[in-house]
């Protein structure tokens, strides 16, 4: 029988050997995504990258993704990071600029202060704002994705009447969002209707989306239970690539996006969190915009094939026993 914390340390060791081959896996992917159409899980990304001047990243910025991805193999979750922000000039990085004086949430000094005045100097020389600007461009691509989704039922969702954008005086511009909503319209908001609502608390429309999307990644009921779903790869290897997605933190609804998480094939109790050998670390924290069965469908064409390219860039690095996983 394996060993799951002998087989943890070495999939760990030999990942972390690899950090600096990785961030590159992860550009490249990340590349292909938007080559894809999926711009609504890069808007951000996608503003930096069309209004910063160049280098996006710089020496300073890829030695922190590099680490950033070390810590985050080592991490239990796969997500935490203890590497601590990066200090004095020099710094840049447009994928983790770190907090921007107009979020205003830190006072702490932006990571990239290029990044940091190009956003100040947009809002205050030609009137665009940033957030608010993302936030539309994500919604309004989202919307487009929707349209990828041909098994579920259409999302509801209302058209937005055009509105004159109007200035508040008594509020700073940066704070005036009435103003920066017409600035920046949503085109087509979603609705949640009560009966799209049950498609993200109960397992059953993830179960049919699954079996309909990934026949290759079989639905495991006896490691699951009703706050975690698991579907596992087919294959014939003692490790297993499994889907996993959860109701986190308390929550009633299951959390997309999936997580890909390495097992043990022969693994026949309730999978806990102690049991997961390896969990993946390519990427961002892709945030989930589905309020019914027509956006688990949407985020699952996006995720499902990106968890395949997945699993194809680790293989190299992982040992012969992974090589039939």
């Amino acid at each position: 029988m394996l060993d799951i914390d002998i087989i943890r340390k070495q999939v760990c060791t030999a990942m972390a050997a690899q950090a600096e081959r990785l961030f590159e896996h992860m550009q490249a992917l990340m590349a292909q995504d938007l080559e894809a159409g999926w711009r609504a899980f890069y808007a951000r990304e996608l503003w930096f990258a069309r209004h910063l001047p160049a280098p996006l990243i710089n020496a300073a910025g890829r030695a922190y993704m590099v680490e950033q991805l070390r810590a985050a193999i080592g991490s239990p979750s796969g997500q935490e990071c203890c590497v601590p922000p990066p200090s004095g000039q020099g710094y840049r990085n447009y994928l983790a600029p770190g907090p921007l004086s107009l979020e205003g949430w830190s006072a702490a000094p932006a990571w990239d202060q290029v990044a940091d005045q190009v956003v100040l100097q947009k809002l205050e020389e030609a009137q665009q704002h940033m957030l608010f600007e993302v936030q539309s461009q994500q919604e309004n691509w989202y919307a487009e994705a929707l349209q990828k989704a041909t098994l579920a039922p259409p999302q509801m969702g209302v058209l937005s009447d055009d509105v004159t954008p109007v200035r508040n005086p008594a509020l700073p511009l940066r704070n005036d969002g009435h103003y920066w909503r017409a600035v920046y319209p949503v085109r087509w908001s979603m609705v949640m209707h009560a009966d799209d609502y049950p498609a993200l608390v109960k397992p059953e429309w993830t179960l049919k989306l699954m079996r309909h999307l990934a026949p290759d990644f079989p639905y495991a009921a006896e490691m699951s239970t009703t706050k975690r779903l698991v579907f596992v790869r087919q294959g014939e290897g003692q490790l297993a690539w499994a889907l996993m997605i959860d109701k986190t933190g308390g929550s009633t609804d299951f959390r997309y996006p999936p997580q890909l998480i390495l097992i043990r094939r022969q693994h026949k109790r309730k999978l806990r969190d102690e049991h997961i050998i390896f969990q993946n670390v390519i990427g961002k924290q892709f945030p989930s915009f589905a309020k019914g069965p027509q956006g688990l469908e949407t985020e699952l064409l996006f995720h499902l094939p990106r968890c395949r390219k997945l699993i194809d860039i680790y293989r190299p690095y992982l040992g012969q026993e992974l090589h039939h996983a």
